[in-house]
């Protein structure tokens, strides 16, 4: 289904318009993706609940290291943490999203996978950072995971729809 390999891509976005509803279509997408994940997991927990510890076979078993935040930076360095899109859209109905010095979509999707003891962690990171003259999107996995491979194409894919502007620091 996988295969255990290094992947580490990094993406520049740095020529995109970001305004607070195009990012809040990101923050949209990537709370759904980890609202699924999370059901996923807790419905291969209660699958596998009647088992004996040796005869659990997990596709997502739950690991500490997951979780969903933005994290918006004004320009006094404190921060606004929002870990869903309803507080990120109370966040932006409040004007956090005005004059701020840098924004980051933090998304980890890490899981264990295998059967009885042998289980083997999977390691999902997708950081989307928006700091003035520079956007980045990077995603850094331990597994080539199809679903992991499609959470990366679709963000991308919004990134891609946002608008461009050519400057002399960055052009379409």
């Amino acid at each position: 289904m996988d295969n255990k390999e290094v992947i580490s891509h990094e993406f520049d976005y740095s020529n995109v318009l970001p305004d607070a509803k195009a990012i809040s279509v990101l923050v949209n997408y990537c709370d759904n993706v980890y609202k699924q994940f999370v059901s996923l997991v807790e419905s291969d927990e209660e699958k596998n609940k009647p088992f004996k510890p040796e005869y659990k076979d997990y596709m997502y078993k739950k690991v500490f290291s997951q979780g969903f935040e933005v994290i918006i930076w004004d320009k006094s360095f404190s921060h606004n943490s929002c870990n869903d899109i309803n507080s990120f859209s109370l966040a932006v109905q409040n004007g956090s999203l005005n004059n701020i010095s840098s924004l980051e979509i933090k998304m980890n999707i890490d899981f264990a996978r295998g059967k009885g003891e042998s289980l083997d962690t999977n390691e999902n990171s997708f950081v989307i950072s928006f700091k003035p003259y520079e956007i980045i999107f990077k995603r850094k996995s331990n597994h080539n995971d199809p679903e992991m491979n499609q959470i990366e194409e679709s963000i991308n894919a919004i990134m891609r729809q946002l608008p461009v502007s050519n400057t002399i620091f960055c052009t379409k």
